[in-house]
């Protein structure tokens, strides 16, 4: 491996840590590292082709058909101004894939992984140590921990405050990556285990509903197949229907088990977790649901090729009451399929959702893989994730790992 090769194993690992420093210092590191690997080409004077993999050049053209879709619709959106922003907010979505694309054959897959759980560990603890100083300089309980900073004053004591949905994207994120070490490969260690008790600490912390169940779904998988070696197949099919009808009773009597933990601990901060599911179960989130209607009336009116790059927000706004919040914070759709389909129509949600379901089916045998896609899966249902930089990063980013990580461990397993 030569100096470059070096150089770019030790950068790449820190693009989606530095967005929990500064998105600025991010965008650097990107464009460095970006050059890096144009150098790198020029240098071998020729890419290693891996059209052979039918399954990834499938990937591949849903991934271009998609991204051409932001040029596209420049040509028809009348917010010309929004459309530009969007292009360069997803500007990683373009740069990232390429920059994998030239140097997968060269980069260390499990250092990523290790750099990348400890990055977001270590920004946790920040954040924790930062709250518990708070609470003992204003002489709170220690309850306030659990009962005040959370959600979104828990995101104020962040080094740079991550919208606290996202933030349960990236601990479920690094979750994956160590059960993968804990469970798969059984590389129990303290650190490791210290590692998943703070980031599942965290999780209740940034009390993102989405996140904590898709931290469940997860954590039976990874379960089960951890079980896999040791339990006859009798047994786990058994394992298996015992933990799918305990968590529907938790869904069924969820209203019960909120209310009376709700009691016990005397939650009072309503942006907790607790407080939040009972909400979900007595009124519905009716702040999503409108969001989602109106972006689903836009896409009544503009069904094949949406309104363009720029256009999603204004669009939606027409069919908003002018009194409620939604249309006062100018809200997204907070549903990133239906976000693609408003700007792009059918044609484009349709390559949009082609694209996810080939990363699926692609990662199927992979459980880090399936896990990493399937958060995202689930999380473009109650975010529009690409609408931000850190959401934009870290989808380029970690589908680009998964599906060169595998490429790359095709090809090692052939030599």
């Amino acid at each position: 491996m030569n100096s470059l090769d070096k150089t770019l194993n030790i950068l790449l690992p820190l693009i989606p840590i530095s967005l929990l420093i500064s998105p600025p210092v991010n965008s650097i590191l990107i464009g460095l590292v970006f050059a890096l690997s144009l150098v790198k080409v020029y240098k071998e004077s020729a890419i290693s082709l891996i059209s052979e993999n039918k399954m990834l050049a499938y990937i591949g053209i849903c991934y271009c058909v998609f991204l051409l879709f932001h040029i596209i619709g420049l040509f028809y959106t009348e917010n010309m101004g929004e459309a530009l922003s969007l292009i360069k907010k997803r500007a990683p979505l373009f740069i990232i894939p390429i920059i994998f694309y030239i140097n997968y054959k060269k980069i260390n897959y499990e250092k990523i992984g290790t750099y990348f759980t400890n990055g977001v560990t270590i920004a946790c603890l920040f954040t924790n140590f930062n709250s518990l100083y708070d609470i003992y300089i204003n002489e709170y309980g220690i309850d306030a921990f659990y009962t005040i900073y959370i959600r979104f004053v828990y995101e104020g004591y962040m080094f740079y405050g991550i919208h606290p949905p996202y933030f349960g994207v990236i601990i479920n994120i690094s979750i994956v990556l160590i059960f993968k070490v804990v469970m798969i490969d059984h590389k129990i260690t303290v650190l490791e285990l210290l590692k998943i008790f703070v980031l599942v600490l965290n999780l209740f912390l940034v009390s993102s509903q989405m996140s904590v169940g898709v931290f469940l779904l997860i954590t039976m998988i990874f379960f089960i197949l951890s079980l896999k070696k040791y339990l006859k197949i009798i047994y786990l099919r058994s394992f298996l229907v015992i933990s799918i009808l305990a968590l529907l009773l938790i869904v069924i009597n969820g209203k019960w088990i909120s209310e009376t933990i709700i009691e016990k601990l005397e939650i009072t901060n309503r942006s907790n977790i607790v407080h939040r599911v009972n909400h979900l179960y007595n009124k519905g989130d009716l702040t999503r649901y409108r969001n989602w209607e109106s972006g689903a009336q836009v896409i009544k009116e503009n069904p094949f090729f949406g309104v363009g790059t720029g256009d999603a927000v204004d669009e939606m706004q027409i069919f908003r009451d002018k009194k409620t919040m939604i249309y006062k914070k100018r809200m997204n759709s907070h549903n990133q399929y239906i976000e693609e389909m408003v700007r792009f129509g059918f044609l484009g949600g349709v390559f949009f959702l082609m694209l996810i379901f080939l990363l699926l089916f692609y990662t199927f045998t992979d459980v880090v893989g399936f896990s990493i896609i399937l958060i995202f899966v689930f999380s473009l249902f109650t975010e529009s994730i690409l609408n931000r930089q850190v959401g934009v990063v870290f989808f380029a980013f970690f589908i680009s790992y998964l599906v060169f990580r595998k490429q790359s461990n095709r090809l090692v397993n052939e030599i």
